[in-house]
């Protein structure tokens, strides 16, 4: 019920049908992988190793709507499964399908038994996001929909506060910026809440770098920054969600140049100790948003400024 949405600790379920040896998981509604597909793949395959089962995206899929499985992971934040136990056909002499042979029953549970204590032991790294107990209620829109269960999104804004998500489909004003200032870049992390703590960086390179190569720069959050600022109270509260604005200056280039850049992140619950997880801005380094950075115009100086000016209309 809505009431217990996300207030659990429940990280993994799996439910039980027959038939067809499969290894089922969200969406069963719509044809599009949830956030946590590789995460959700990933988990179960010591499960379908162990079973000799297969898995429902390799066998055209196994679309159905309104099933538990949807249910349990788009509002509830659980890692859900479902198992479609045995095969549709005979299994030696023994009958299988829908109501299959009674003397299937014993093996079948000691076999997903031992796939249940795997499962278990995998649990506690499962987790969609934070999981608040009933001792009270933090306010904030919460995840209430399947549509929500989504990933930190990345935009670098430009100087106007309008966010880029795509080079090609934007007119980007940036200012004037000349190779002898600092380049303040702001990135807009929607859903922050659910980024890994300082794993934000500015990627950027200059036409003189060698091809494929970026340097790295850490961003600094700048507006709604706190993770504890619960400020508002709310009966329907599940996970406080929080758009956040970070920030990052690219060093002066002291030449002419053009600057490519782009923003990476990773999502606090996909990452492991390889990686994994990643949410960039726009296409990353496929397509990154590109500036030119003009040559210093004067010596820094008005009076040497204006000097020079001058001779140059004589």
């Amino acid at each position: 019920s809505e009431a217990h949405d996300m207030k659990h600790n429940i990280m993994n379920s799996i439910s039980y049908h027959s038939c067809s040896e499969l290894y089922i998981w969200p969406w069963g509604y719509k044809d599009q992988d949830p956030p946590h597909e590789l995460y959700m793949e990933n988990q179960v395959k010591p499960l379908m190793n162990l079973t000799g089962y297969g898995n429902w995206k390799d066998q055209g899929g196994y679309k159905v709507s309104g099933d538990i499985t949807d249910q349990l992971y788009g509002m509830h934040g659980s890692f859900s499964y479902t198992v479609e136990l045995n095969s549709c056909g005979s299994q030696g002499d023994l009958d299988g399908g829908f109501h299959a042979d009674t003397r299937l029953i014993r093996p079948t549970v000691r076999m997903h038994l031992l796939t249940n204590m795997h499962l278990l032991d995998e649990s506690p790294e499962a987790r969609i996001g934070q999981m608040f107990p009933d001792y009270g209620d933090i306010n904030g829109p919460g995840i209430h929909s399947m549509e929500q269960t989504m990933m930190p999104t990345l935009s670098i804004m430009s100087n106007q506060g309008e966010s880029i998500g795509f080079q090609s489909d934007t007119e980007i004003d940036f200012g004037d910026y000349y190779s002898d200032d600092k380049m303040p870049v702001r990135v807009m992390v929607e859903d922050a809440q659910f980024m890994l703590k300082d794993s934000l960086a500015m990627r950027y390179r200059t036409a003189e770098m060698p091809e494929g190569v970026w340097s790295e720069l850490t961003m600094s959050c700048v507006e709604n920054c706190d993770p504890r600022d619960y400020s508002d109270y709310s009966a329907e509260f599940t996970i406080p969600r929080r758009d956040s604005v970070f920030r990052a200056y690219i060093p002066a280039t002291e030449t002419s140049t053009h600057i490519q850049f782009y923003a990476v992140a990773q999502d606090s619950r996909l990452a492991n100790e390889f990686g994994g997880g990643f949410v960039y801005t726009g296409h990353g380094a496929a397509e990154p948003v590109e500036i030119f950075v003009d040559d210093i115009i004067g010596f820094g100086n008005i009076v040497a400024d204006g000097l020079a000016v001058g001779i140059m209309m004589l």
